[in-house]
């Protein structure tokens, strides 16, 4: 755990959340975002640029990295290493296919928009 957390925690005030900036400082945040996307540790409440996580999921988390166990890797993460693996020449084209795909869904997406605006006026 973070320093703050350590020093409230000995001062034997209840604390019964934890900020993120505290809990990636405690595992940092990568194993942080892979213990959330586990299912380790659920965010409490979610707002714009604040985030609280209750200190025995916490706790849990740090028990379970203690004991040796890692949370998986992000599916982005699972992915680079799978494309890792492949030949430049077919990494290249994976990558230009994604490029692609993702130019499609954004000029459908407009397109969409625009035909909404013109049904709305």
């Amino acid at each position: 755990m973070s320093s703050t957390v350590q020093q409230l925690v000995a001062a034997a005030i209840p604390l019964a959340y934890v900020r993120t900036k505290d809990v990636y400082a405690s595992f940092g945040q990568k194993v942080t975002q892979r213990a959330v996307h586990a299912g380790w540790i659920t965010p409490r409440q979610r707002r714009k640029g604040f985030t609280i996580f209750a200190v025995e999921d916490v706790q849990q988390v740090q028990r379970r990295l203690l004991a040796g166990e890692f949370p998986p890797l992000l599916p982005c993460e699972e992915r680079a290493r799978q494309e890792a693996k492949l030949p430049e020449s077919q990494r290249r084209a994976l990558v230009e296919a994604r490029r692609k795909e993702r130019l499609a869904a954004r000029a459908a997406a407009k397109a969409a928009r625009k035909e909404e605006t013109r049904h709305a006026a």
